[in-house]
């Protein structure tokens, strides 16, 4: 007889833990990863916030954001200090608009300081450019739920994103568990 075989037979198994929990590993991070994803969504559901503003959906048309840019006085609020950890990703009206944790500082006369947590930034409006955002004019452009055609693009981004999730997950767990079957196979 062979005494690996025996062995493995008779109750050691000391290959097969280690087998395992290298298999399982990449499975569970993945797994680990489409949770935070989940969380992320549902904390956005709870804020009732727009997911097609969060994933880079236009709300507003280009020739509409002109339109806002023109409004303000310029194309982009003036940027006085951003986060280290963050992508420069160039800030519009509308992020400062539908920032969700935002404090609001009156720095001097005129001159109004918007924390903006979600990006890491502090952006500088003036008076004037803070009473637009004030007055929710551009909330209503740029948040969803107002228009039909909003809610078009709101539903048609959150079908995109439980597909491309459920595919993702599903396709995860196909090739691990194949992984995972195949490698119990081969287990001394």
């Amino acid at each position: 007889m062979d005494n690996g075989k025996d062995a493995y037979r008779y109750g050691d198994h000391s290959g097969l833990r280690d087998k395992l929990l290298e298999q399982f590993q990449p499975l569970q991070e993945k797994l680990c990863s489409a949770l935070e994803d989940s969380q992320d969504l549902l904390t956005q559901f709870r804020r009732n916030t727009s997911l097609a503003g969060i994933f880079d959906a236009p709300m507003i048309s280009v020739r509409l954001m002109k339109g806002v840019d023109a409004l303000f006085g310029s194309p982009s609020p003036k940027i006085v200090q951003r986060g280290q950890n963050t992508m420069q990703k160039p800030i519009s009206w509308p992020d400062i608009v539908t920032a969700s944790n935002c404090k609001i500082e009156n720095k001097e006369a005129g001159i109004f300081h918007y924390h903006l947590d979600d990006v890491e930034a502090i952006a500088e409006l003036s008076e004037f450019q803070h009473s637009i955002v004030l007055s929710g004019l551009l909330q209503k452009l740029t948040q969803p739920w107002s228009y039909k055609r909003d809610v078009q693009t709101e539903l048609y981004t959150l079908s995109s994103i439980a597909d491309t999730a459920g595919l993702s997950i599903q396709l995860a767990s196909r090739s691990e568990f194949a992984q995972v079957t195949s490698g119990i196979g081969n287990i001394p």
